[in-house]
Parts: structure tokens; C-alpha cells; sequence
């Protein structure tokens, strides 16, 4: 018995027995055909398994396992992030992974292009950069060396201790460019346990760092003044000049002006500018000062204290508040006048006199430190012939019934009364007609002039040898107080 001689083609179709077909074998014969039929399509369909199982025929529709080249979207699982395995990456777990790795950068460093511009292209930053700080000064427990050069706009180097509130502890230093070659100031704070704020010392040193001069400033900023010896008024010296010195030179006024009515209790004081003295020294100035004196009122604007009597000189102050507030008094006292509530500051600006008999003012007019009487007549010292113009004696002429106690100077009339009238400060001096020590003031016969004297005593001397007209008349007074 022998086999069907198979061959591997896929026949169109299995041959069908009829009821009529010889039922006739061998090759060839009908009855083995549908056999063939059916052996031949196994033979073809297993050459073709066969073929797809060696991988020596892929369908056209089929992607070889090895390099396949896929079209359209192909799908694959999506692996989680940190997988390291042969599976195949998709686009979702790219995309996961690179999110992961950007982590919210800024939009400015979001891919290796801009994060090597931020490096300026360095491929050795991280050497460059090493580099770079092994030359700058730590934070904190470095030392530097060599001379330090420091270019700031603003000329300033700032430098703080770790703890500000320590005792005696350098807050910090400036350091400053001085004028002088090799010349630098140093400006330090110190805090300590009685000073919270902190003295600032300024001090200038040499190139060397010898101290050249050093200023203190206290808590309140104002500059604290060593304990040198106290300068005089008027030295031409660079030594400081402490209240001591302030005191001294704190009055000062512009445009003093003072008038009395004859008869009246009243003076109007107008000054354009005044300093007044307060406790201590220190004083304040006081601009457009115009008010009215009344001796016949008390307190600030009248008399301090009492009442006004006849035949006084009072002695007028402008006085002052702390807020500007300014005003006038009256006083018996030239040097301290009781102030008023609130008053702390005064300067003396005059005196004025009462009539004997009458509590009423005599007639007068103040400019500055001159004062005088507006008052007629004037009044007359002393009139008639009267010692001898020749030898002496002078007659002595008391002065205070015409010119207040603060005064320097008096200011008068000489009449010649048709002989010789002479007027001295004191009893020394020669003849009328001596060429080497005459009177300061002399006239003969009829005429008569202005005389100033300044006041060596009580009294001023007279020597006349004219009739009743000779005679002195006071006009005036110099104030010593102003």
C-alpha cells in the first residue's frame, strides 16, 4: 500500500462522490481524490506554520518581533515612574518622568538650554565656582590678611557683632574716608546694661591707628563735651565752649525801644528780636515783641509784686514761656524779678522813676541801652556859683534822683550862667584853663553844652563862677545793665 502524493497547495475546493462515480482507487482515482483535496490543503496550510513559527513569512499585517516598524498609534501598558525593567516606555510614563524630574522648575530653568545659560555655558561651574569662594571671607570665624581696599558709593563698611544687646559690645563700624593722607574715622555704637540705646564714638585715626581725636555722642545723638578747663570769653583758642561760656554771652537784642508817658503808669516795649535767659544759662530767643507795661497792675504785663509807690526807679524785663509765649514786668529788683506763673525766661531792658510825691511815671524814652527824659522842664541838678574853678573845691552833686542805680554814664546840660561852670566825674581835676588835666566839660559866659559822664561814685562835681543861670540839668543815662 502506498501514500497519496501529497503536494502543499490549497485546492479551490473538495472533490464531491456522486452516486455515479466509479468507486476507483490508486493515484489518480476518483474515489482517492477528495482525500487529496484535504491533504494537500493541511500540507499547504502547515508549510505556512511552519514558515510564520521560523519567522521566514510575516503577514503583512503582522509586526515582526524583531525590529517591527508600527504604524498608526500603538498601545502599550504605561510603566510607573522608577520602573527599571525591558518594558516598553510610552509616552505617558515620558511625560511622567520628565515632570518628575523639572519639579515645578521656573519657566526661566525648565530645560538644559536654559539652565546652561544660568551657568554662562561653563562645563566646570562646579570647579569655577569652588574657585571663586576660596577667595572670599566667611561668615563667620575667617581671618583676613593684607591690606583691605573697599570702593562704596556711599563710603561705608558696616560690620555687627552676633549679639547686639551684650554689655560693652561693638555694635558697629564705618569706616571713612578723611581729607589728610592715611587719615580714616571710625564710628562705633556700644550698647551696654545702663545704656540700651548705645554712646556712638567717632574717632579720627592715623595711618598708623593712632588716635587723632575721638568725639562721644550720647543716647539723645547730642555730642558729649570732654571735661576740658573751661575756655575765657573772647579766646582765640580751639578749646570747647561748654555752658560755662554760654552763659556768659546769652543776652543779645535788636531794636529795643521803650517809651513813657509823663504822668502815666504806663510804657510801651517794642523790641524786633531778644534773647532771653533762662535756668541754667541757656537761652531763647524771642521775636516782634510790642507790649504794654502797666506799673499800676500785677503779674505778667504790671508790677511782680506789690504796688506801685512815688519816688522809686522800676526796672522793666521782658519775660517768656517755654512755648513762645512773651510778655512784660515791672520790678523793684534790677537782677531777680519774682516771675509770674509759668515764666522762665527774662532779660533786663530798663528803668524808669516815679515822681516823688506821685505814683505816676516821669516822662522818658529808651532806645538800646541809652535812656531819655522827655519829660519839661528838665530837671535841675544844681544851679548858682559854687566852689572855685580855679583850686577847688568842687561841690560834690548826688546823681541818683536823675539816673537809676544800673547806671554808667549820665548825660547832661552845663550852663555858663555868664562865668566859668566846670563838671567833673570826681575832685581831681585842675583849673578851668589847665592844659594838662582840665574838666571834661566846661563853659563860659552865656553859653551852655552837652556833657557825658561816666559815673566813678554817687556823685559828679561842680564848680561855678557864673550867677543863678549856671547850673547842671540831667537828660539822660547810659544803662550798664544792657
Amino acid at each position: 500500500m502506498a501514500n497519496q502524493p501529497e503536494e502543499a497547495v490549497y485546492a479551490a475546493g473538495v472533490f464531491q462522490l456522486e452516486t455515479s462515480t466509479l468507486a476507483l482507487g490508486g493515484v489518480g482515482g476518483p474515489a482517492n481524490t477528495p482525500l487529496l483535496n484535504l491533504a494537500n490543503r493541511t500540507a499547504y496550510l502547515k508549510s505556512h506554520m511552519d514558515a510564520l513559527e521560523a519567522g521566514t513569512v510575516i503577514p503583512p499585517t503582522v509586526a515582526p518581533l524583531n525590529s517591527p516598524a508600527l504604524t498608526g498609534t500603538p498601545t502599550a501598558p504605561t510603566a510607573a515612574i522608577g520602573t527599571n525593567t525591558d518594558q516598553i516606555a510610552t509616552m505617558a510614563a515620558l511625560k511622567a518622568a520628565a515632570d518628575a524630574l523639572l519639579d515645578a522648575a521656573p519657566g526661566t530653568l525648565d530645560t538644559l538650554k536654559k539652565l546652561a545659560s544660568a551657568i554662562a555655558d561653563d562645563p566646570n561651574f562646579a570647579t569655577t565656582m569652588a574657585t571663586a569662594l576660596a577667595g572670599k571671607l566667611g561668615k563667620s570665624g575667617d581671618t583676613m590678611t593684607g591690606a583691605l581696599v573697599i570702593a562704596l558709593s556711599a563710603l561705608q563698611l558696616t560690620l555687627r557683632n552676633s549679639n547686639n544687646t551684650a554689655d560693652s559690645v561693638v555694635e558697629h563700624t564705618r569706616f571713612l574716608r578723611g581729607s589728610g593722607a592715611g587719615v580714616r574715622a571710625a564710628l562705633r555704637s556700644v550698647r551696654g546694661a545702663t545704656n540700651a540705646v548705645g554712646d556712638v564714638y567717632l574717632t579720627f585715626l592715623s595711618a598708623a591707628d593712632a588716635v587723632l581725636q575721638q568725639y562721644t555722642f550720647g543716647a539723645d545723638g547730642k555730642l558729649l563735651l570732654p571735661t576740658d578747663p573751661t575756655a575765657a570769653l573772647g579766646a582765640a583758642t580751639k578749646q570747647y565752649v561748654d555752658a560755662t561760656v554760654i552763659t556768659q554771652i546769652v543776652s543779645g537784642y535788636r531794636n529795643l525801644k521803650i517809651v513813657s508817658a509823663d504822668g502815666g503808669t504806663s510804657s510801651i516795649i517794642t523790641c524786633a528780636a531778644i534773647t532771653l535767659e533762662g535756668a541754667g544759662g541757656v537761652g531763647k530767643r524771642f521775636d516782634s515783641v510790642n507790649k504794654t507795661l502797666n506799673l499800676a497792675n500785677s503779674g505778667d504785663g504790671g508790677i511782680d509784686t506789690g504796688s506801685v509807690a512815688s519816688g522809686n526807679w522800676y526796672y522793666e524785663w521782658i519775660i517768656g514761656k517755654a512755648d513762645g509765649t512773651v510778655d512784660v514786668l515791672g520790678s523793684l529788683s534790677s537782677t531777680a524779678p519774682t516771675m509770674p506763673s509759668g515764666y522762665t525766661y527774662k532779660a533786663y531792658v530798663g528803668a524808669v522813676l516815679t515822681k516823688s510825691g506821685s505814683a505816676v511815671l516821669v516822662g522818658s524814652i529808651h532806645y538800646g541801652n541809652m535812656g531819655y527824659r522827655t519829660a519839661t522842664p528838665l530837671p535841675k541838678m544844681i544851679s548858682g556859683s559854687s566852689g572855685n574853678v580855679s583850686t577847688g573845691p568842687r561841690m560834690a552833686v548826688a546823681v541818683a534822683d536823675y539816673v537809676p542805680p544800673t547806671a554808667s554814664h549820665i548825660l547832661g546840660i552845663v550852663n555858663g550862667g555868664g562865668g566859668i561852670t566846670l563838671v567833673a566825674p570826681n575832685n581831681t581835676y585842675g583849673a578851668y584853663n589847665s592844659t594838662t588835666n582840665a574838666a571834661p566839660a566846661k563853659e563860659e559866659t552865656d553859653t551852655s553844652g552837652q556833657f557825658c559822664l561816666a559815673l566813678e561814685s554817687s556823685n559828679i562835681y561842680y564848680a561855678s563862677s557864673g550867677d543863678s543861670r549856671a547850673g547842671l540839668y540831667a537828660t539822660g543815662w547810659r544803662d550798664n545793665n544792657l
